[in-house]
């Protein structure tokens, strides 16, 4: 249970816009090296080595983030991020088997995806802070991460289910059940339908980033 007067204000669009983004990384994580493999050529190490574009790109996105944060207010710096993110999965719900293997544009979509999720962290935690107790600032950082990895959980359980029961009704139009080629693009479907849940995902997350505030706060002056 969440202690009384913790939560409040700023910090609830915090958690919700953690816990929808939750779910966009863990559909990203998991999909880009299962369509990898889906050339029928990639080894399970190359289409992990997919995934590095897009870790890579997180912890730049995260200090951008923070950066950005002595400018501009913590809802226009991860609604901006989070939206590229929506653009970013919205492309990937379109690739097919031969995707991947085009180096650039996979190189700049899984970056801008990268970079959005990054620069949805500093603001995410900044306004949850800023309108918690000083008392409960532990408690209100750990339930940012928790509602992330709830979101992951929950994200991974939706859009598989999701995912699969486009699967099952792609084979199930096949004239060949056993065309192995037919069997790869059906998983392409599957992949497909989870990177747009995911961008569903995190289209909603640019919106209730908007409630994080749309105003920087001033910082007061001390006097000597």
């Amino acid at each position: 249970m969440i202690p009384t007067g913790v939560v409040r204000a700023r910090v609830w669009p915090a958690l919700l816009v953690s816990l929808l983004v939750g779910a966009a990384i863990v559909a990203i994580v998991v999909d880009v090296p299962l369509l990898a493999r889906l050339d029928g050529e990639s080894t399970q190490t190359e289409a992990a080595l997919v995934l590095v574009r897009f870790l890579v790109a997180v912890p730049i996105g995260a200090v951008l983030g923070g950066v950005l944060l002595r400018w501009l207010a913590p809802g226009v710096v991860a609604a901006a991020g989070l939206a590229g993110t929506t653009v970013g999965l919205t492309v990937m719900a379109g690739w097919d088997r031969a995707s991947l293997g085009a180096a650039w544009e996979t190189t700049w979509v899984l970056g801008l995806v990268g970079l959005g999720v990054g620069m949805a962290i500093a603001p995410v935690n900044d306004a949850a802070l800023a309108d918690s107790r000083p008392d409960s600032h532990g408690t209100v950082s750990s339930l940012v991460v928790v509602a992330r990895m709830v979101g992951m959980v929950v994200g991974l359980a939706a859009l598989t289910a999701y995912g699969l029961r486009q699967f099952y009704e792609a084979v199930a139009l096949l004239p060949d059940p056993t065309d192995t080629v037919a069997l790869l693009d059906a998983g392409v479907v599957q992949v497909q339908s989870v990177f747009a849940g995911a961008a569903l995902a995190a289209g909603l997350a640019a919106v209730v980033a908007l409630g994080l505030g749309l105003k920087r706060a001033v910082t007061p002056t001390r006097s000597a």
